[in-house]
């Protein structure tokens, strides 16, 4: 399907509508989140796409009335030559702005939707799965020679980072894939997504959320087919996901609100996360507790791995502090002030013990 048709979208929109008129009078409905999905049609493929008749039309009077003296024949073939070529060009990057500019329109109409019903809502859209798409694999590899670039590897799926950030109502989630790293390269472009200055390029708008997309680990079962029923049909598989536990299971999530002050915490993948609940129980009960407003960083001596944030609402102020490093560190609290108390944030201090083989770490 392509993404830019307006019957696509319409249909897409109806889905999204539907969920909305039923659940948003509920005082958990918090607002919608899509998945784009690598191999869906919530997004373009490649630069390629779309180039079907009705779609270089369009395109050629975008040109037209932005003062282009081209036939339609002429646009067609330049701009098919050129980007299978991966050449690039002003015809490319207005191909490019178009249809960017197009799907900006659509994710914003459809926010401006959510929205509607009440302030709060928000259009949450996930792209961690997009990391398996030909133009993510190209410009997020780790190499010597260039910086990953999330802006570009993205606008050649049709998504302007920036424009959708500015979006009301629209909120893009910081994409973070957890595996089990058994083999480095086929982890690498998972890893260098959890940089810090890569992580920087997803936050451009006013609010930070994150998605923490959890990997399904498959292995084929041939000696169970083999060995099975006569009448079965197809193979066999295992599908699972694995799980962190202890202080493991809440790195990523310490991680994340380190570097930066996510509002809104996606996690999950094919199946729902479990196992770990014991060890994020404190963590979230916390978490839960912070106010839905931006709260501020408090400069700290630089050989301390503590992120400590301050916000004020109403007449009460909030603090937290985050540990993202495997090491353990103590903290005291010093309060200066005539009146009021001090109140743990939910039923207890997390607890922050680190691996068991922490000796081993250069802490």
């Amino acid at each position: 399907y392509n993404p830019l048709d307006p019957r696509v979208q319409l249909a897409m929109r109806h889905v999204v509508e539907e969920l909305v008129d039923r659940y948003s009078h509920h005082s958990s409905f918090a607002g919608v989140h899509l998945h784009l999905v690598h191999n869906g049609f919530s997004q373009l493929p490649d630069t390629t796409w779309p180039f079907d008749e009705k779609s270089v039309r369009r395109f050629h009077q975008f040109l037209t009335d932005g003062g282009g003296k081209e036939t339609i024949s002429q646009v067609r073939q330049e701009l098919a030559s050129q980007l299978n070529a991966r050449q690039q060009s002003d015809l490319t990057d207005q191909w490019l702005t178009w249809r960017s500019q197009l799907l900006t329109d659509f994710y914003g109409r459809l926010g401006a939707y959510v929205r509607s019903k009440d302030d709060d809502h928000s259009l949450f859209l996930g792209l961690a799965d997009l990391a398996l798409t030909d133009p993510w694999e190209r410009h997020l590899q780790p190499t010597l020679l260039r910086n990953p670039d999330v802006t570009t590897a993205l606008r050649e799926l049709g998504i302007d980072l920036p424009q959708w950030n500015g979006q009301p109502g629209v909120v893009v989630l910081r994409p973070q894939r957890i595996a089990p790293i058994s083999h480095l390269h086929d982890q690498a472009i998972n890893l260098e997504v959890l940089e810090q200055e890569v992580q920087q390029q997803f936050v451009l708008g006013g609010i930070t959320s994150s998605q923490f997309l959890r990997e399904v680990q498959v292995s084929d079962l041939e000696g169970f087919a083999a060995n099975g029923p006569q009448f079965a049909v197809g193979k066999t598989e295992l599908r699972s996901v694995f799980a962190f536990v202890g202080p493991m299971a809440r790195r990523p999530f310490a991680r994340s609100l380190a570097v930066n002050d996510d509002r809104t915490v996606f996690d999950g993948g094919d199946f729902a996360s479990m196992g770990q609940e014991s060890s994020l129980r404190e963590f979230f009960d916390v978490y839960r507790h912070l106010p839905a407003v931006a709260l501020k960083q408090v400069a700290l001596p630089e050989v301390a791995p503590l992120v400590v944030r301050l916000g004020t609402v109403g007449d009460e102020t909030f603090g937290y502090a985050v540990n993202p490093s495997p090491c353990p560190v103590d903290m005291r609290l010093e309060s200066d002030m005539t009146d009021g108390q001090v109140t743990p944030l939910g039923s207890s201090l997390v607890e922050t013990t680190a691996h068991a083989d922490r000796t081993d770490l250069d802490c």
